[in-house]
């Protein structure tokens, strides 16, 4: 059992590291944060368009995309355990069993890194092969992106996983107002990167970002250098690490199965099978679907109400609380996610025009059938957010072989359908694993039953800000057309939704207990 030094009431867990207030808070942080890093990532995107040639640009899609994979591979379910187990070490055990508990988890997450990256360094000549990559240098980039990549997430993790946002936002904005620092002056001075070069300028930004995300992680824990003395905090770790261990093993087969499909898998497959060119046309279109998924407020709520998430789960074990959760963070996924598709359907060319200046013309469909993918991914993110809550991760591993099922077929259908093979495959998968998901739960017991109806409600909404800003444009042409195309359709969508009544009353009055005061407006429209 746990040594009564290192435990505090569980019923004030919830007035003290969690509390309303606190939580109000860290959402300043948050939205504040995630604004920024969101619009800056956006005109990095942009410079990256074009600073690198079509062919270049598909190459550095594959990198990246294989380092994404690396630094999966090398999670051990380390990411996911700090996410569950540190909200809930910190509710009940002092703050030296959480320091401790940190340590242990970045020397472990540290030496799992430097194995996978040897690993990849090892085995480059083969991956280069495979995505038509020839550049013998470009390994020894991709260690240190692994590396120092890696290592700013995890200890982001952890900052957010202890509801330090002001902390982690620092530390995330710094890395990528580095990265777009860096990207302008080349594009001032160069006018043109080398896929080295711009691998390069994204490795520095990542050992930016972590040395200040470590710097406040340590000044955190002196600043809270309080708890039970070190013969009582190792008592206390031993009972957890059953449940640790299980719960990391469980959640990293579930995203190996799941990173098959996922969209570094995909860039992968479509670098492999169908060539650079194709790969940059796809890296283009996935570029702006993960910065949507990425920056979009209601997906990025679902990193700061982990932490809440679990505190209510440890306290009181009451899934009908989860569930309700689950299903207003769902409703906040599809609010914003679809008003998006709207808004590609009515100006998919327009946006590709824009934004890829004028390299890669044609992909407006294909951008949309990406984007749409992202309606089921909402929900999928909700079953692991609930998943990794109650330790169900049985039913992520199972869910994850629906994933191999969207690979294979994508393997098929590349040659015929090309990329559209691809992401028909991969929106497949995702359906699958939802209704896999939700028939599980039901089969064990739990009640979870995401809101189908709102969802409906908010996707004739969607539909109908797509045919109003569709009609704009065919009423008055040109520049006008489109601004008047925009107006009308989020007015359309606005008045839907507030007439559809997609939030209940309890559900408002939960948003309303998490809002800023000066947030709360929004609520009546809704």
């Amino acid at each position: 059992m746990i040594d009564s030094a290192t435990s505090s009431p569980s019923v004030n867990a919830l007035s003290g590291h969690y509390s309303k207030n606190k939580v109000k808070r860290a959402l300043g942080y948050f939205a504040a944060g995630k604004v920024v890093t969101g619009a800056v990532s956006f005109l990095t995107l942009l410079l990256l368009l074009r600073l690198l040639t079509v062919p270049d640009y598909g190459a550095y899609v594959a990198i990246i995309a294989l380092q994404g994979i690396v630094i999966m591979l090398s999670s051990l379910g380390l990411d996911a355990a700090a996410d569950r187990f540190l909200p809930e070490l910190r509710m009940m055990h002092s703050e030296a069993l959480v320091r401790r508990a940190v340590c242990v988890a970045i020397l472990a997450r540290s030496v799992v890194l430097l194995l996978f990256a040897g690993i990849a360094l090892i085995g480059w000549p083969l991956l280069s092969g495979w995505i038509g990559v020839d550049d013998g240098q470009a390994g020894y980039v991709l260690v240190g992106l692994v590396l120092f990549s890696g290592a700013f997430n995890f200890t982001g993790n952890v900052l957010e996983a202890l509801l330090q946002q002001k902390r982690a936002q620092l530390a995330s904005v710094s890395q990528v107002i580095s990265r777009f620092g860096m990207y302008a002056l080349a594009y001032g001075l160069l006018g043109r990167l080398s896929v080295d070069q711009a691998l390069q300028i994204e490795t520095v930004s990542y050992v930016i970002g972590l040395c200040l995300s470590v710097f406040t992680l340590v000044l955190y824990f002196r600043r809270h250098a309080t708890g039970a003395p070190a013969a009582a905090v190792g008592t206390a770790l031993p009972p957890l690490r059953h449940r640790v261990a299980r719960f990391a093993s469980l959640n990293y087969a579930a995203r190996i199965l799941d990173q098959a499909q996922g969209p570094h898998g995909m860039r992968v497959l479509a670098s492999g099978l169908l060539g650079s060119i194709a790969a940059a046309a796809f890296g283009f279109v996935m570029g702006l679907t993960d910065l949507v998924q990425r920056y979009l407020p209601s997906t990025l709520l679902v990193r700061l109400i982990r932490p809440i998430f679990v505190s209510r789960y440890t306290v009181n074990q009451d899934f009908a609380q989860i569930n309700a959760f689950a299903r207003v963070v769902l409703k906040l996924n599809l609010l914003f996610v679809v008003p998006i598709l709207a808004f590609v359907a009515a100006f998919g060319d327009v946006v590709v025009g824009v934004v890829g200046g004028g390299k890669y013309a044609g992909t407006e469909w294909l951008l949309l059938l990406a984007l749409s993918i992202s309606v089921p991914n909402a929900h999928k993110s909700v079953v692991s957010l609930v998943a990794n809550t109650t330790e169900r991760n049985v039913l992520q591993f199972q869910g994850g072989v629906f994933s191999l099922l969207g690979l294979t077929c994508g393997v098929l259908s590349a040659p015929l359908l090309g990329l559209y093979g691809i992401l028909l495959s991969a929106l497949l998968a995702a359906f699958g694993y939802n209704t896999f998901a939700v028939w599980r739960f039901r089969r064990e017991g739990v009640p979870y039953s995401p809101d189908l109806r709102a969802g409906l409600k908010i996707g004739l909404a969607g539909c109908a800000f797509a045919l109003l800003a569709r009609g704009g444009v065919l009423a008055w042409s040109g520049l006008p057309g489109v601004v008047l195309g925009i107006g009308v359709g989020v007015a359309g969508f606005a008045l839907c939704i507030r007439w559809l009544r997609v939030f209940s009353g309890p559900e408002k009055q939960m948003l309303g207990d998490l809002l800023p005061s000066r947030a709360k407006f929004v609520l009546a429209w809704i």
